[in-house]
């Protein structure tokens, strides 16, 4: 009787403990109005990147009410990149944004826009910020990337330039004289502009020294493909093609002269006064950052984004490869959230003594040279630093 018994209770006692064990059944509480959906109980790691991409914006909460947002960027960059694989990735709609993109050749065009309101928000580089914030008041919200090691002038491989090999420590080719009277195809008031004259500088020549002709980055890598030019500039995955560089040696770059150049999220001040425009432009910095962060969640991730990268850029006319694209992902990086608020808190000083955050630094050193080479007058060196790097969209976000 007693073992009898004892087998029952030992019976009860496995009973008992896999009920106990066992997973609820009771499906999860549906989201109240208002609440971003449950998440996705597939862990990242388990999905490939064409299913994780879906993910991205999942805990996006849209606008009270849909919201029309005209986003400016420059055609082929790879801060445009992200701006169209937003859109691609249906995110403007889910957060309530009524999109339209507008593309510009160089970022002044880009600028000169604003007079006529033609845009609300964006993404541009130095050339827009110097022109922008001067000229116009353009606000700077955000640091998107690196804008360094793709800022290439190439020389055709035939040229005494070339000939002469690296004649400096920051690896620029060519003499003095070999490039003395040279014509230079280059979008001028750009980046490309100011990397040619600090590498001048290197081998004891001003800019007065060349002869430049301006043309947007596309006609430029057009015109050298086709033979019309001896020495251009181009950059993002333009320097990375493979015909190009085939053909012509790449005899300056940015990031071998040492300047730190980046691209930025822009808005125009009178969108950024209106409180319906304000929330969507938020939203649209937001997920600006959502998709940097999946794109270096993985290598996997990274190489899916080149392959996104060269179909966006194939709808919008630039051409390239998978591997171009790639290589201008890994090389001119974006920057994190933590990274861009960092940089709009971080205090450094100017060559010329002056304190100011690490971003408004690296506009505010290539305005200098600008300034003393007689492209801009004086008085826009304090205008740049006049209120128009807006911490208040970082500041929210990275609190969050």
């Amino acid at each position: 009787m007693k073992k009898t018994l004892a087998m029952i209770l030992a019976l009860w006692m496995t009973l008992s403990l896999c009920a106990c064990g066992k997973q609820d059944d009771t499906p999860p509480a549906a989201s109240s109005p208002g609440q971003a959906p449950a998440a996705d109980p597939v862990e990242d790691a388990e999905l490939t990147p064409e299913e994780s991409i879906r993910h991205i914006y999942d805990d996006i909460m849209p606008l009270d009410s849909q919201t029309d947002l005209t986003i400016a960027t420059l055609a082929g960059s790879h801060h445009a990149f992200v701006v169209f694989l937003m859109e691609k990735m249906g995110a403007y709609e889910k957060a309530g944004i009524k999109s339209e993109i507008v593309t510009f050749g160089n970022g002044p065009v880009q600028m000169e826009a604003l007079v006529s309101d033609s845009w609300d928000c964006g993404t541009t580089g130095l050339g827009g910020v110097l022109v922008g914030a001067s000229k116009y008041g353009a606000y700077i919200i955000g640091a998107a990337a690196q804008d360094r090691n793709s800022l290439r002038i190439f020389a055709k491989n035939d040229t005494d330039i070339v000939k002469a090999g690296v004649t400096t420590e920051n690896n620029v080719y060519g003499t003095a004289d070999a490039w003395k009277g040279q014509e230079i195809l280059v979008t001028t008031g750009s980046t490309l502009h100011y990397t040619l004259a600090v590498g001048l500088n290197e081998i004891g020549l001003e800019l007065d020294a060349v002869n430049l002709t301006h043309m947007d980055v596309a006609s430029v890598n057009t015109a050298l493909l086709a033979d019309q030019g001896n020495i251009g500039g181009v950059w993002g995955s333009y320097a990375y093609g493979e015909t190009l560089n085939s053909r012509y040696t790449p005899v300056m770059n940015a990031k071998d002269l040492g300047l730190n150049i980046c691209v930025v999220l822009v808005a125009n001040p009178k969108s950024y006064s209106d409180p319906a425009k304000y929330d969507a432009i938020q939203k649209y910095v937001e997920m600006y950052y959502k998709t940097i962060e999946w794109v270096y969640a993985s290598e996997e991730n990274t190489r899916y984004a080149a392959e996104l990268f060269t179909e966006i850029n194939e709808e919008n006319g630039v051409v390239g490869t998978v591997e171009e694209n790639y290589t201008t992902l890994t090389n001119d990086t974006y920057y994190t959230l933590e990274e861009a608020y960092n940089m709009f808190h971080d205090r450094t000083t100017a060559s010329d003594g002056t304190e100011m955050t690490v971003i408004e630094e690296a506009h505010y050193g290539p305005l200098s040279f600008y300034v003393a080479n007689g492209y801009y007058e004086p008085d826009t060196l304090s205008a740049l630093l006049q209120g128009n790097f807006k911490t208040d969209i970082l500041d929210a976000l990275y609190k969050k």
